[in-house]
Parts: C-alpha cells; structure tokens; sequence
C-alpha cells in the first residue's frame, strides 16, 4: 500500500541528497560556509570531509555549535596546535 505522503517523502529524501552531495563536495569559501551554516550537513561524511574547504582556527571556532568534533581528524589541510585543543575543550 502506498504511504499518503510518498511523493513528499520522496521529495525530503531528494532534497536532503542534495545538500549531503553539496556540504561534501563543493568548494565552499569561508563565508560562504558562514552564511549556509544552517543548510549544511556537517557531519563526518559531509562537510568535515570536503577537502576544499580551507579551513582554519577562526572558523572552527565561529562553528562551534555545529561542528563534529568526533571529526576532526578528517581535516587535513589546517594546523591545530595544543593551544587550540586546550581551549577546545574548556568550552566544551
């Protein structure tokens, strides 16, 4: 028997498709990551493996709130020293 709701639930599953293959692979600059911050999927298979992204210290902490922090060693392209770790995690 077809769900009531298929055609809407087909049209969720296809949008959230779309930001999941956008958050991981486009070439997202940092405000722009900023400003789609609460579009974006930034869990570990996502947005905190998108090698394009230049991240740094500065917008790590401006995503606090929504970073995965269980991910962070998938980014590779940033240098996080101790001072970093450290304040991490008194905030958290």
């Amino acid at each position: 028997m077809k769900s009531l709701f298929e055609k809407e639930e087909k049209e969720i599953a296809l949008n959230q498709l779309k930001v999941d293959l956008i958050s991981r692979f486009y070439p997202f600059a940092k405000d722009e990551v900023l400003k789609y911050k609460s579009v974006l999927n930034f869990d570990r298979y996502h947005l905190m493996n998108n090698d394009s992204i230049q991240w740094d210290t500065n917008l790590l902490d401006s995503l606090d709130a929504k970073i995965d922090w269980s991910a962070l060693w998938k980014i590779k392209n940033t240098k996080l020293d101790f001072a970093f770790f450290k304040k991490i995690r008194i905030q958290n």
